[in-house]
């Protein structure tokens, strides 16, 4: 489950892929086939990662993840 790869991995080792490959492929899976159940599992994924308390995964960390998925501005 969801707690166990939090606790397996190290933080840093986890947020290189959680910010880029892991969000993205949700938001675009959100944005291509949207469905309720799709929707209320990944907030709750969302929240979960946010209400951890690890290292990196905190609200600030999640958002941060979020906003590295947005293009930039350039």
């Amino acid at each position: 489950d969801t707690l166990s790869l939090h606790d397996a991995l190290r933080s840093p080792a986890l947020k290189q892929y959680m910010s880029n490959p892991v969000f993205v492929l949700l938001l675009t899976r959100l944005q291509t086939s949207k469905t309720d159940k799709f929707c209320k599992g990944l907030i709750r994924f969302i929240c979960f990662a946010a209400a951890i308390e690890k290292e990196g995964l905190d609200p600030d960390g999640v958002i941060a993840m979020l906003d590295n998925c947005q293009p930039q501005p350039g």
